[in-house]
């Protein structure tokens, strides 16, 4: 049997849990797990449940939340149902009011298990990416969209997102709920010699690292001191193109310039950030990438693809600087004009850090996510 322990000692908290796979991935994986953490507070109990396992790199340990896993899988009639039936167990034994799905694979799960709890727990889910529901066969699309169809509330990653959701599955009303970065230290853009340049992503075609490779070719043989580190590695799918990607940089003489470090940590990532000025993203389409968000929270100034909902947070010239995707020219001069002028690249750095910690921190995510909780709870009630 799944425990877990009660960590606080309000006598009728609001019991909110968020449901995933694992909590060791992408962007889908790392809000769920944000959420956890952001919302335990007063009156509140935080529960993070995945379904295979929690993952690693992470830390569960945090005063304020509960972590469990079923330590399930497989995709047969019998096992969904058992995974069905524990996770009923779980609610009705944590008192659980509102279930909140991250990821498909989970929602005809959490739908079958809050209905058939007495005390039903109302049920939201956070749509990632709305094309993975229109790719598993007919059956399948079949079953999610009935279970969607069942959900209080429904969310996007992004605007695009929801958009694509309403069109291509009948769903009309799609809320957008951002994801958040954590409050970190402000990185000082100072006068060190090489300036380097952070890019974080996974390593695909999508996220167009060898358009960086080019512009920041071009800026070396213009006289420019420049390092940059590229964090993030390739999906098992995506290997061939690592090899694309590496070999650009030697084809471009950038060897000893451009530092490709594969999958990195949390904590990798701040020291990386904490050791860079300027942040890039390349990326053709995006939602809007919590990477950004980090480089944005870090002091860095920024300069982004204007994909996505990347404007939300992307003011061109007041918290970062905007270009096309696939515009090596436009990319080349923002970082020309972001190298030439260091009292530019402060403020902007300042300005959007100012803006990630308004708009886009963990704890303004997980409060929006808060007031839809108890607005259901109060509903059920």
């Amino acid at each position: 049997n799944v425990t877990c322990m009660s960590v606080t000692d309000d006598e009728n908290p609001l019991v909110v849990a968020q449901l995933i796979g694992s909590f060791s991935g992408g962007g889908a994986q790392r809000v769920a797990y944000d959420l956890v953490c952001g919302m335990a507070g007063p009156g509140v109990r935080s529960l993070g449940i995945a379904i295979r396992g929690l993952g690693d790199g992470l830390e569960f340990d945090i005063p304020g939340t509960e972590f469990c896993t079923l330590s399930e899988s497989g995709r047969s009639f019998a096992s969904l149902a058992r995974i069905s039936f524990r996770l009923r167990n779980l609610f009705v034994q944590e008192r659980v009011r509102v279930v909140h799905v991250h990821g498909t694979g989970s929602l005809p799960l959490a739908i079958l298990a809050a209905r058939l709890c007495l005390n039903r727990p109302r049920v939201c889910f956070t749509w990632h990416d709305s094309g993975e529901v229109l790719e598993h066969g007919r059956f399948r699309t079949a079953v999610l969209a009935w279970c969607v169809r069942r959900c209080d509330w429904i969310t996007a990653s992004s605007r695009n997102v929801a958009a694509r959701l309403a069109s291509n599955a009948g769903v009309t009303k799609v809320d957008v709920l951002h994801g958040g970065v954590a409050l970190k230290p402000l990185s000082v853009s100072g006068l060190s010699q090489p300036v380097q340049i952070a890019w974080i992503a996974s390593l695909t075609a999508n996220k167009d690292p060898i358009l960086l490779l080019r512009a920041i070719a071009k800026l070396r043989d213009e006289g420019f001191s420049i390092a940059a580190v590229f964090a993030g590695g390739p999906f098992a799918q995506s290997a061939s193109y690592e090899r694309e990607v590496l070999d650009a940089r030697e084809r471009l003489g950038l060897t000893q310039i451009a530092k490709f470090t594969g999958q990195v940590s949390r904590a990798e990532v701040d020291q990386l950030l904490a050791g860079s000025l300027i942040g890039v993203q390349t990326s053709r389409s995006e939602g809007l990438s919590l990477a950004l968000l980090e480089q944005m929270m870090h002091g860095l100034a920024v300069v982004a693809t204007d994909v996505g909902d990347t404007r939300d947070a992307i003011l061109h010239e007041q918290t970062g600087l905007l270009y096309q995707p696939g515009d090596e020219a436009g990319l080349t001069d923002h970082l020309r004009r972001l190298l030439l002028d260091g009292a530019m690249r402060g403020r902007l750095g300042v300005a959007a850090r100012a803006r990630a910690m308004s708009d886009f921190s963990v704890d303004s995510t997980s409060e929006k996510a808060l007031a839809h909780y108890q607005h259901f709870s109060v509903k059920q009630g």
